[in-house]
Formats: C-alpha cells, structure tokens, sequence
C-alpha cells in the first residue's frame, strides 16, 4: 500500500512472458499502467471482475546496478 496507494494482488511472472502480457493486456482493454523498477517490469491491470492486479517481471539476474 505505500508504494502503489491501492489494494492489489501481485504476481511474478517470467521475464521474458513481459511482452505478451503487455499485448494482452491492452488488447483486452485491461491495462492500467506499467512501471520499470531496478527489480524488473511490472505491469498494473484490471481482471474481469474489477481487481487490480500487478504482474511483476522480475530481472534476470537480480536487481539493476
């Protein structure tokens, strides 16, 4: 709650899933946001009951120098 403000359910996913997930997510107009943090990508959407959901794509290798 204090980084992202709002309740969420938070996933990781693999990174290299990061760019289909961005795809469809827009392309079923569930995307809300997506953030690039030195732990990896994230992605912040709605499911199609309303929750908001956060897939994190963790970093290969660890966190960003």
């Amino acid at each position: 709650l204090d980084q992202d403000g709002i309740a969420h359910q938070a996933f990781d996913m693999a990174w290299e899933d990061y760019q289909e997930a961005f795809k469809a997510a827009n392309d079923l107009g569930k995307y809300h946001r997506s953030v690039e943090r030195d732990s990896g990508k994230t992605i912040y959407m709605f499911d199609s009951e309303g929750n908001y959901l956060e897939l994190h794509f963790p970093r290969p290798g660890g966190r960003r120098d």
